[in-house]
């Protein structure tokens, strides 16, 4: 059985997923005034990309059709359409509430928001796991990375999908951070590389 093309037992996974997947678990207490309150289009941090899972999980937890939170874009590098979250007219996720600066969708927030700020960038023709050094949110770097190294292989059979417009989808803003490039998609270990 599918939906929309995703087997149900990867969407099942996908939101029974822990809420601790990812480094943004360990900012559960931070008011997102920097990061998830800040984001949108030309931003320092863009819109979240969002699987077809992702659009699944939101849909039906929320009980909302996706268009109350998902854009259509297309991705310049693959002409393909792809799917952000929404933002406010003010900045900020539309999911992010500002009085208690916490996300009203945590349990079920999209892979890319787990995997903040790990990232996969496609650069030379091959893929790679990126770090952003996204100072405002992380002040133990080593702790947020290896926990995101725990996570990276679970992520990848999300994203393999979505991979190539997952990782050629420019994010203007981010990309005028400072990361780096630690490995290639697929290897455990690997020389790092500031970009």
């Amino acid at each position: 059985m599918s939906i929309s093309g995703l087997s149900l037992e990867l969407v099942t996974e996908i939101s029974t997923l822990p809420s601790s997947c990812g480094s943004i678990d360990r900012c559960k207490c931070c008011s997102g005034a920097d990061c998830c309150a800040a984001l949108g289009e030309g931003g320092p941090i863009g819109p979240p990309y969002l699987l077809k899972s992702d659009i699944i999980t939101i849909r039906d937890f929320c009980g909302i059709a996706q268009e109350h939170f998902a854009v259509k874009k297309i991705n310049p590098n693959t002409g393909n359409f792809v799917s952000l979250m929404r933002t406010t007219p003010q900045r900020g996720c539309v999911f992010f509430n500002r009085t208690t600066g916490k996300c009203t969708i945590y349990s079920v927030r999209p892979i890319d928001c787990r995997l903040f700020p790990l990232d996969v960038r496609f650069i030379s023709g091959r893929y790679f796991w990126a770090y952003f050094r996204y100072h405002k949110c992380f002040e133990k770097p080593t702790l947020d990375f290896d926990r995101l190294l725990a996570f990276r292989t679970q992520a990848l059979q999300f994203l393999a999908p979505e991979l190539k417009d997952y990782a050629t989808l420019s994010v203007p803003g981010m990309e005028k951070m400072c990361y780096f490039v630690f490995a290639p998609v697929g290897c455990e270990d690997g020389g790092a590389k500031l970009y």
